[in-house]
């Protein structure tokens, strides 16, 4: 059966990337409908057949992935900036964060990567009334001119 199969090897090929448009995906996904097609053998497989699973090997992909994005140009762009160079609204802000309290500061790092309840739930001493208003200070703080 697998034979069979391997015949038209091309056209899976061609109606895999026709679903990714990514060449070594669609070879991925051919060889992943191969592997479907031995574990659960079947008779009189046609061509409509072969694309609908082909196509769930796709959306299994899909769910599974998420459509990994590659990274590796990313690694070789040149950067002719050295250094940070504030603009004035930029060099405002970090003046004005010299000017924070050190727990307005912390709150302010916390705040990125978690809500205010999960902040209270971690940091007992710290009630979401406190931590909202001091946020909210900051943040004026911050942005006055």
């Amino acid at each position: 059966m697998l034979e069979e199969l391997a015949k038209n090897d091309k056209l899976w090929r061609k109606h895999a990337y026709r679903f990714c448009k990514c060449k070594h995906l669609a070879d991925e996904i051919v060889q992943d409908m191969y592997l479907r097609f031995h574990r659960n053998p079947k008779d009189n497989i046609t061509e409509y057949y072969v694309v609908l699973v082909i196509k769930s090997v796709w959306m299994n992909h899909i769910k599974t992935k998420k459509r990994e994005v590659s990274t590796e140009q990313l690694y070789y762009i040149e950067s002719k900036e050295s250094t940070f160079e504030a603009d004035d609204e930029q060099q405002t802000i970090l003046d004005n964060y010299k000017k924070l309290d050190w727990y307005q500061k912390e709150l302010l790092a916390e705040i990125y990567d978690r809500s205010l309840r999960e902040i209270e739930a971690i940091y007992p001493f710290i009630n979401y009334a406190f931590a909202y208003r001091q946020i909210k200070e900051a943040k004026q703080i911050l942005l006055d001119r």
